[in-house]
């Protein structure tokens, strides 16, 4: 049974104390529950910092989760849902690349390392990047050796 500190700190979005908390969890039936709790609680990013520290080996759709959690930190960044190259900004500063700073994903510039982390662990996880794919009109995630092709055009 998770702690009500945990459960509080995953309804509050208190990112660290989330992470800092689960590193404490011993049983993986714990790390279950905390990751229903962050899915029920409606943050993507609680929800996949709890597999990430945890190392959830779970059933999941990854691709679905990675860009879910994209969409999410462009929708608090620019309150977009998928801004037109946030995907490329995100990579930029993970790779610490030279990205434009006027754009208006200039909050994200200075990601934590947390987020850093979950970006990683997703991008593992699918092997590949989040893109807006322009004939579904969604965002996919591509191979990240197609991905890299796309990044040097």
């Amino acid at each position: 049974m998770i702690s009500q500190k945990l459960k509080d700190s995953i309804f509050s979005r208190d990112f660290s104390q989330v992470e800092a908390l689960l590193q404490k969890l011993s049983q993986s039936e714990d790390a279950e529950e905390a990751a229903s709790l962050a899915h029920r609680a409606g943050s993507i990013r609680a929800l996949v910092t709890v597999l990430r520290v945890t190392d959830h080996q779970g059933d999941r759709d990854w691709e679905e989760l990675f860009i879910e959690y994209v969409g999410e930190l462009s929708q608090d960044s620019t309150a977009a849902s998928w801004f037109d190259g946030v995907e490329s900004f995100l990579w930029q500063s993970l790779n610490a690349e030279p990205r434009d700073e006027s754009s208006p994903f200039a909050g994200l510039a200075n990601l934590e390392e947390s987020q850093a982390e979950d970006l990683r662990f997703l991008s593992r996880r699918t092997g590949g990047w989040p893109v807006w794919d322009e004939v579904d009109l969604a965002p996919k995630v591509v191979p990240l050796a197609e991905w890299k092709i796309l990044q040097a055009r």
